[in-house]
């Protein structure tokens, strides 16, 4: 065996370390399927499927059944059970109680596939905790969403963009290759039926080349066909009124062709807001000799340097948002995962 080409180091997402994952029915091996189960606040109604509304409990259900059914000896009269800490009916069955005042939130379950440990160059194909925290704050302030056009920059696999959907009119969830984009069609459409009113659009941008901004963006070769944004994509896109990127910064070259389309983007009107999550990622290097986190550091410097852009009467504000809202999906939300909020603004009149 030959030596001369080395594995790529792997990352693997918190999310799919602590999560159970199973090998998605679709024929491709290296594929995974996991099933996001939240809680749904109050403001949105009438989201999903009721089978998909019953399957959260489903597990926990047959346990109990299980433990309460199907055996006819050793069961405890009902005078017996007067004492314990549960309460049966006449059949044996457990009674659950709940407070008379207190609404049991409904949820909803949100089917997913994507890849397990990838290489850096792919790990969009991975959940990030950057988006968990996303969609949460997406929930809880679904008012800002409702109606609205949303762009998703790096969308990966397409959450952020799904949960988007429950509320935007329309959003453009946007990634670059082939691959990718693929596993984001295939997720839209395996929880379209979540999305009945709103329109999800899969598209290719690539950070690194601003022709989709231009009138010849058609004549690019590394637009894919089937993503490829028409004339009306790209109108609809430069209105946008909200722009989304979860755990976008990992690269530097990257960082720096992100914050350059960001750029070009919030020069347009109308005034558009953006909503992004970073993880503060610590490594030590024996260069420095120290903990460092080259990643969210030039982050912060791209951040420094937009608000410090002065285009005439247009200007940048950059501030950080406070994540104490509540918690919807199931992920540890650290101190280190942060969210950002970057908006222009324009002159009166």
């Amino acid at each position: 065996m030959s030596c001369d080409s080395p594995i790529p180091d792997q990352v693997l997402s918190d999310v799919h370390a602590s999560l159970p994952s199973t090998p998605a029915s679709l024929g491709h091996a290296d594929l995974s399927e996991s099933r996001f189960c939240f809680k749904l606040p109050k403001s949105i109604a009438n989201l999903g499927r009721e089978e998909d509304l019953t399957l959260y409990n489903c597990k926990h259900m047959e346990h109990l059944h299980h433990a309460t059914s199907g055996r006819s000896e050793g069961l405890k009269t009902c005078s017996e059970r007067t004492n314990d800490a549960y309460q049966y009916d006449e059949d044996g069955d457990l009674v659950l109680k709940r407070a008379a005042t207190e609404e049991q939130p409904r949820k909803c379950i949100i089917t997913i596939v994507h890849k397990m440990a990838t290489d850096l160059s792919m790990v969009g194909q991975q959940v990030w905790l950057g988006a968990l925290l996303l969609c949460d704050f997406i929930l809880h302030y679904s008012a800002l969403f409702e109606g609205c056009s949303v762009l998703d920059l790096g969308a990966g696999v397409g959450l952020t963009s799904i949960v988007a959907g429950f509320m935007a009119k329309t959003v453009f969830c946007t990634d670059h290759g082939d691959d990718i984009l693929k596993l984001a069609c295939m997720n839209v459409e395996r929880n379209r039926h979540l999305l009945p009113t709103s329109s999800v659009q899969v598209r290719e941008i690539d950070w690194k080349a601003d022709s989709f901004l231009k009138t010849d963006f058609k004549e690019s070769s590394s637009l894919l066909e089937p993503y490829r944004l028409t004339d009306g994509d790209v109108d609809m896109l430069c209105s946008c009124s909200i722009i989304l990127a979860a755990e976008v910064i990992y690269d530097l070259e990257l960082t720096d062709a992100f914050f350059c389309l960001l750029y070009k983007l919030l020069l347009k009107t109308p005034t558009k807001i953006v909503y992004m999550t970073v993880e503060k990622r610590q490594l030590f290097t024996i260069a420095d000799k120290e903990v460092v986190s080259p990643a969210y550091e030039h982050f912060r410097e791209n951040l420094e340097d937009l608000c410090g852009i002065d285009e005439g009467p247009v200007r940048f504000v950059c501030s950080q948002v406070n994540t104490s809202f509540p918690q919807y999906f199931e992920y540890q939300r650290a101190k280190e995962l942060e969210l950002w909020k970057i908006e222009t603004i324009f002159p009166h009149g």
